[in-house]
């Protein structure tokens, strides 16, 4: 449970064999780009975002400050996980919070 506004710790683990850290060369980028992950929380149904955090994921553990949501009750949340480097490798997972 969490208190109206209050701020919680996240910590997202990840497998390594997911997230190697690689240089890319991107077809139209002038130099080696290093790739770099975005761990977003938000509600989509209120289009309100609760953490945002850039990470290169080399470590297994990315931690996360999030703001409760302000009303009362079940929120619904959405954990992205977001590459600038690739296509099609987004995560998304849900978090269930009970605010008081």
């Amino acid at each position: 449970m969490l208190i109206c506004g209050s701020y919680c710790k996240t910590e997202v683990t990840h497998s390594e064999i997911l997230f190697q850290e690689f240089k890319k060369q991107p077809p139209y980028f002038p130099f080696d780009k290093r790739e770099q992950w975005w761990v977003v929380v938000g509600d989509t149904k209120v289009n309100k975002l609760y953490g945002i955090k850039r990470t290169s994921l080399t470590e297994t553990n990315v931690k996360l400050d999030i703001e409760a949501p302000s009303m009362k009750g079940k929120h619904e949340l959405t954990l992205y996980v977001v590459s600038d480097s690739y296509v099609s490798t987004d995560y998304q997972y849900k978090l269930e919070l009970n605010v008081v």
